[in-house]
């Protein structure tokens, strides 16, 4: 047993640096999209790509659920498998054709829904934004699926060059775009489609097509509803990290979002670095949690506030020059972006508290800790102060509240287990 856990652990570090890796080349991609879509768009048709940008990304983020969910389906029905099937019938549905299910109900779901939000959040004309990103929502499902599949059969390699996909390919189809029309439109679409890239890996791949035809440890019903139950609870969090831009339209007039992209793009820049690798790497923060206890949450913590608190200097140097390389019309300044390095990093914190309580399955806390930080950040947005300021104060004060709920989640639950052991 010893000498087993010893080959798991020299098998694991790899593999974590491969996803690491993978989600920097993802990472730097997403830099670069933003740098080339800001470089050649108006301030005021990047306000509305950034806007669509969140959206999407917002919605990806709620789509995590479904990886979550298929990576521990499909590690549950290989630990504890049941009785054989019949010849040529399996004993589960196939995980990769529920989350596609899922995708084109979401993608139904955005359609229907359209003209309740479209206008508000796209302004006139809104359909071709509101189709790109239903397709756009059905393709992500899929890739949650698909790199849930790989996560739980253990084959990180391959959910490494998914990352990479999808980061490097919506790279190039933005470039294309760019080099032919040239078009918010065209851009819009462009991002959307890079979220269909996975079916490059199942076309081509024997391997994933076997785990993407992986049977789940429930019957399709069951899987669908613990898929809701999980993108519910992490639709929270995909609000504050990625669809944050979209809270800043609807609590913005007309009039001062048009102006918002130099702003909206100072966020994106200050929070990548910390919030794009971590959003990878959350399964293994997990898995580490279940194996480990909260031990690797506070070294997690302490590198984390090493980091931010060097980073707030640097931004408030460095930052304004670096956003006048990327456009000169674009003037942040220093202050706001350490304000905004310091609510990446409070973020990022709230991301690491909230892992460890769905490691010890805490799910309700961990739900409760985002939706907090959510809707006290929305509020925030709401008071009567100058949009960068009312940015800096959302993404410091919602993000504490939800670091508080964690935490005190975590310290009650850690006084239950002490309380059962001096029982027993």
């Amino acid at each position: 047993m010893a000498g087993a856990s010893a080959g798991e652990g020299s098998r694991r570090t790899p593999s974590s640096a491969g996803v690491l890796g993978a989600s920097v080349i993802s990472g730097v991609s997403g830099y670069a999209v933003l740098v080339l879509i800001a470089r050649h768009l108006t301030l005021a048709e990047n306000s509305r790509f950034l806007v669509f940008w969140g959206l999407l990304f917002g919605l990806f983020g709620c789509l995590g659920g479904v990886q979550a969910e298929a990576a521990r389906t499909v590690r549950a029905a290989q630990v504890t498998p049941g009785p054989p099937a019949p010849p040529g019938r399996r004993t589960g549905p196939t995980v990769g054709t529920v989350s596609v299910v899922v995708g084109l109900t979401g993608g139904v779901l955005v359609l229907a829904s359209a003209s309740l939000w479209g206008e508000e959040v796209f302004g006139s004309p809104w359909w071709a934004e509101a189709t790109a990103t239903a397709i756009g929502v059905a393709g992500f499902a899929g890739y949650s699926g698909l790199s849930g599949c790989e996560i739980g059969s253990g084959a990180y390699r391959r959910y490494a060059g998914l990352l990479t996909t999808d980061g490097v390919g919506r790279l190039v189809l933005v470039a294309l775009a760019i080099v032919g029309s040239g078009s918010v439109l065209a851009l819009t679409w462009a991002t959307a489609l890079a979220s269909c890239g996975w079916l490059c890996w199942v076309a081509s791949c024997p391997q994933t097509r076997r785990a993407w035809s992986a049977p789940a440890d429930v019957s399709a019903a069951h899987l669908v509803g613990r898929m809701a139950v999980a993108c519910s609870a992490t639709a929270a969090s995909a609000a504050l990290v990625v669809g944050f831009p979209v809270l800043v339209r609807v609590t913005t007039s007309d009039e001062v979002y048009a102006g918002a992209a130099p702003v909206l793009l100072a966020l994106a820049l200050t929070r990548a670095p910390l919030l794009v690798p971590l959003t990878a790497y959350q399964g293994v923060l997990v898995a580490r949690v279940v194996s480990d206890g909260i031990r690797p949450l506070g070294r997690l913590l302490g590198l984390l506030t090493a980091v931010t608190v060097g980073g707030v200097p640097v931004a408030w140097a460095a930052g304004p020059w670096l956003l006048r390389v990327v456009n000169p019309e674009y003037l942040v300044a220093g202050q706001v972006f350490a304000g905004l390095t310091l609510g990446a990093g409070l973020i990022a914190a709230l991301t690491m508290t909230g892992a460890a309580c769905l490691g010890l399955s805490g799910h309700g806390a961990y739900a409760a800790g985002w939706l907090a930080a959510t809707a006290a950040s929305l509020a925030l947005l709401a008071l009567a102060l100058p949009l960068p300021t009312r940015v800096v104060v959302a993404l410091v004060g919602g993000p504490v509240l939800g670091i508080g709920v964690h935490l005190a989640w975590l310290v009650a639950h850690r006084r239950g287990r002490g309380a059962q052991g001096d029982t027993a």
